[in-house]
């Protein structure tokens, strides 16, 4: 079983995604999924996290067979494209 890169409640930083416009977006994690799912372009299952953004102005870019693109302030994505925020040693 793979080791959980965050924690709910932990601030993260988005470091990979499928859409580059994501790369960067600081959000909370907010649940993890009680399931493993096949994601594109990673290999086997991986655990997803439920994501909120955190600054109120930003948006999560999203691709839909549906419309040519959407934007959403909460997400769900594998625990690989995020990096946990550490807080600063005083």
């Amino acid at each position: 079983m793979a080791k959980l890169n965050c924690r709910v409640g932990d601030l993260a930083i988005t470091v990979r995604s499928n859409i580059p416009d994501n790369v960067g977006l600081v959000v909370r994690i907010v649940d993890i999924c009680m399931y493993l799912d096949e994601w594109k372009d990673l290999e086997g299952p991986v655990h997803i996290w439920d994501v909120d953004l955190v600054c109120e102005d930003s948006r999560l870019v999203c691709f839909s067979p549906y419309q040519k693109d959407f934007y959403i302030s909460q997400d769900q994505s594998p625990m690989h494209f995020y990096s946990r925020l550490h807080r600063p040693l005083i």
